[in-house]
């Protein structure tokens, strides 16, 4: 995994990105545009992102996208552009265009009801407040409890989901500081595969700090070591990069900025 320096420095790439048709910039929100909080609607992003990105996506062929697991309605209010990006949410079961509404894949009434009686369990594991109820996915967030106390939770949870998901059409997925029931087949690897096919000719970027990113790396860096189209898939963290099917790792804020300001450099 190449760290930032080594990356910034790889002028053969980079000579490509600023020659490309378009330049396909997919991007996490938790954790790699915006720090982790206990507070999620209070998630704001790192100073100088919301600049970054107003000056990339005013430049001509770069296309930003946000890829989450948050719901689509949840990213533009905290990100605060002013302009409208494409989002994707729900780990690629919403979709929302610039100015358009939120698409959804159907669900069907029984995944529905193990999803209610998921989000019924989880209130009987902590406070409201640390749950999130999805379209596709119920998610319990322990960031801020004592160690002993989170792993408790967690590890109940886990045994009273394992029931719900039985019959592998629900998965039970560890993220970062929680544990999400989530409905099988969704992931980001869905958001970057139909991105991929939306901009056949793009440079293509996907930046993401979590396990949920590793779909999303493991689909685009097939795709790069084709040969067929330049970019790289980065593990964004101020952890010692773990094992990890991305190609690069940058430490958040200062090289995260960097690596924007380095892209609109080539392009803008």
């Amino acid at each position: 995994m190449l760290t930032w320096e080594q990356a910034d420095n790889h002028q053969a790439l980079w000579a490509k990105v600023a020659v490309a048709p378009e330049v396909l910039l997919m991007l996490d929100y938790d954790g790699t545009l915006a720090p982790f909080t206990a507070e999620r609607d209070r998630a704001w992003p790192y100073d100088g992102v919301r600049e970054s990105l107003r000056r990339l996506a005013a430049c001509t062929g770069i296309v930003p996208v946000i890829v989450s697991g948050r719901q689509c309605h949840e990213i533009p209010p905290l990100l605060d552009l002013g302009i409208p990006l494409e989002v994707w949410g729900g780990h690629g079961a919403e979709r929302q265009l610039p100015g358009a509404q939120c698409e959804k894949a159907a669900l069907s009434g029984d995944l529905r009801q193990r999803l209610d009686d998921a989000f019924a369990l989880a209130c009987g594991q902590v406070c409201l407040r640390r749950i999130e109820r999805k379209t596709f996915s119920v998610a319990v967030h322990v960031r801020g409890m004592d160690s002993g106390t989170a792993s408790s939770v967690l590890d109940a949870l886990r045994g009273q989901w394992t029931l719900l998901a039985s019959d592998a059409a629900l998965e039970i997925l560890p993220f970062e500081c929680g544990l999400e029931l989530r409905v099988a087949g969704f992931s980001k690897a869905r958001a970057v595969t139909q991105l991929l096919k939306d901009h056949p000719l793009a440079a293509a970027f996907y930046l993401g700090d979590d396990k949920t990113d590793e779909d999303a790396f493991r689909v685009l860096v097939p795709v790069l070591a084709s040969g067929d189209r330049t970019g790289a898939a980065v593990l964004v963290t101020d952890r010692p990069a773990a094992v990890s099917a991305a190609q690069w790792h940058l430490v958040p804020p200062v090289q995260l900025l960097a690596f924007l300001s380095r892209l609109a450099a080539c392009r803008c």
